[in-house]
């Protein structure tokens, strides 16, 4: 959607903090995002999610407030193998300072047991336990056994034990902002008006310096979501009058595809990477915010709703629309848009059917099954006059 310069720090100028992980989402990962205000985190992150980046892997999400803190920095992970020489206690103590407990039978992981010449370690995230046995002060065999009845699964020639982050015992520290540099080639500094992205190179005790601006304007569109007889036009005056890109971010829903299918409309169905000029792309992720970027001639539409929306206090008739309350209005793609005042059961050729009861100008009611309820979208676009029919 936007591209950013590689491997050189730039201050990027924004009017609209709302979209500015969107921008930041077309950095190449892995980088970490510093946002200015720790409410906004939750947001940040479902909009990294929705662009298709994973979180802890292609981006690290935190706020200003959290750089100053101090983490645990753990040791590195006991490798044992067979032929070691160690002491029973030397592992024992080794095993308690990284926060293993010791008890008289292991149950869980985190645990582990001494019987004379036998040490039985549970390690976090595994699924099996690592036997020691011992012949004087040299560890003899290593076998892998079933947590489950403790049974011998295989003799191995070494195994890992990790430290436990939240009881390992170490006297090394650093902060949150040094602990991200290790991690994280790039560093992303949101504030009110800019975006910093940062190449660090690991030396953050360096300060960020750019002689390189970029200024992004962003207008307001409004969220039609599944008001397609509403939107459609409007998309095909950007493209034809204003010679726009446009961007219609879809979640799950098919039903913008298969409306622009019944109008003969061309359209791409591609990824945020793959963008077509003065055309409409379809991606078939929930982005939940529309905006226009000005300077790049593109138009961003977010339809649908995602799919973890809490609709329990709703009626949902099919996967697109969701019935709203009495009141409000809604769109039918032959009828365009309407009032729903309603449902009724009517009796008709003695089959008693349930149907949704739109009101259109000039007091026109239509009556619509159920059934389909495929031909129905949510409105959320700016009030206006009901269609006539």
């Amino acid at each position: 959607m936007i591209k950013i310069p590689h491997n050189e720090n730039i201050i990027i100028k924004i009017n609209n903090q709302t979209v500015a992980p969107v921008i930041a989402a077309s950095v190449t990962p892995p980088f970490a995002y510093i946002a200015s205000d720790p409410m906004d985190m939750p947001h940040v992150r479902r909009i990294f999610e929705n662009c298709g980046l994973s979180l802890g892997t292609d981006v690290t999400v935190t706020s200003n407030d959290q750089l100053k803190e101090r983490i645990a920095v753990l040791p590195d992970p006991i490798v044992f193998h067979r032929g070691q020489k160690t002491s029973v206690n030397e592992i024992t103590q080794a095993l308690t300072n990284y926060g293993y407990t010791r008890v008289n039978r292991i149950e869980h992981s985190g645990e582990f047991s001494w019987r004379g010449d036998i040490i039985d370690i549970y390690p976090i995230e595994q699924t099996a336990v690592f036997r020691l046995m011992f012949f004087m002060d040299e560890i003899e065999a290593i076998k892998l056994i079933d947590i489950n009845n403790f049974s011998v699964i295989s003799t191995i020639p070494e195994c890992v034990i990790p430290p436990i982050k939240e009881t390992c015992i170490t006297d090394n520290w650093r902060t949150v902002l040094q602990d991200l540099a290790i991690k994280t080639p790039i560093i992303i500094l949101e504030e009110q008006t800019q975006l910093k992205i940062w190449h660090h190179t690991g030396d953050i005790a360096k300060p960020f310096k750019t002689k390189k601006t970029i200024e992004i304007k962003i207008a307001p569109v409004a969220n039609f979501f599944s008001a397609l007889s509403i939107l459609v036009p409007e998309i095909l005056w950007n493209i034809k009058t204003r010679g726009k890109t446009v961007i219609l971010y879809t979640g799950t829903s098919r039903a913008a595809e298969r409306y622009l299918d019944t109008k003969g409309i061309q359209y791409t169905v591609t990824t945020p990477d793959n963008i077509q000029p003065n055309s409409i792309n379809i991606i078939n992720r929930f982005l939940g915010i529309s905006f226009e970027l000005v300077d790049y001639n593109t138009v961003v539409y977010s339809l649908g709703t995602p799919a973890n929306a809490d609709t329990q206090n709703s009626t949902v008739y099919s996967d697109d629309f969701v019935l709203p309350p009495e009141g409000s209005l809604v769109v039918h793609e032959k009828h365009g848009l309407g009032r729903y005042v309603g449902k009724k059961e009517m009796n008709l050729a003695e089959t008693i059917r349930e149907y949704i009861i739109l009101q259109y100008d000039g007091g026109t009611f239509v009556y619509i099954p159920t059934d389909q309820v495929n031909q129905l979208f949510n409105y959320n676009g700016p009030q206006r006059r009901l269609d006539r029919i």
